[in-house]
Formats: C-alpha cells, structure tokens, sequence
C-alpha cells in the first residue's frame, strides 16, 4: 500500500540516516485523483541534497532542478517505502540498502 504518510515516514527515515535528525516536515502531496498517480515531496534544504543523490541511486528516480520538489511515481513511492524500512530496520549498520523489489529500476 502507497500513502503520502507512509511516503512521508520512509523518507524522513532516510534523510535522517543521512544527515542526522532535523525538526523540519516532509511535506508529501498527490495533486491530482487521475491515474497514474503521482506523489510530489518538499524536503528541507538541510538534507535536501543527500536524499535525491541517494534516491536517484538507489532507485533511479530523477533529480529535481533547484528549489523543484521531488517527484515520484506510485511505482518509486512503493520502492521509496520499501527501501526506508529496510533503512529503519538496519539499526545504523552502515550497509548499502537495496530495496527488496529489484532495487534500481528504469
């Protein structure tokens, strides 16, 4: 199940493994009910950076431009979930985390 909660969660789960905790929110949005759906997210400039890189590495989503706000498919969203539980569940093992449906996808 995809839900901008459980977006929200997994990647300030991740940002904080990154860069340490921050009292900033991601803010996670749908803009619109059509299909295929589409999750946008605001993250703060302090781990802003860090968490696209290691987004676009691990699950191949692309790189917002300057201020533009992150976008994922319903597709990355599920990966993205999948892959900051993994990074919860990894107790700050410094190991790479892959997500468990196939990892980096086109």
């Amino acid at each position: 199940m995809v839900s901008t909660v459980l977006i929200r969660h997994a990647l300030k789960t991740i940002a904080e493994r990154l860069c340490g905790p921050f009292p900033e929110n991601i803010c996670v949005l749908v803009p619109s009910a059509k299909t295929p759906r589409v999750y946008v997210a605001s993250v703060p400039v302090k781990c802003r950076a860090a968490l696209h890189q290691y987004l676009a590495e691990r699950i191949g989503v692309s790189i917002p431009h300057g201020n533009d706000p992150l976008i994922l498919s319903a597709t990355e969203a599920k990966v993205a979930i999948e892959l900051g539980e993994q990074v919860r569940r990894s107790d700050g093992r410094d190991e790479v985390v892959e997500a468990e449906s196939g990892g980096v996808f086109p």
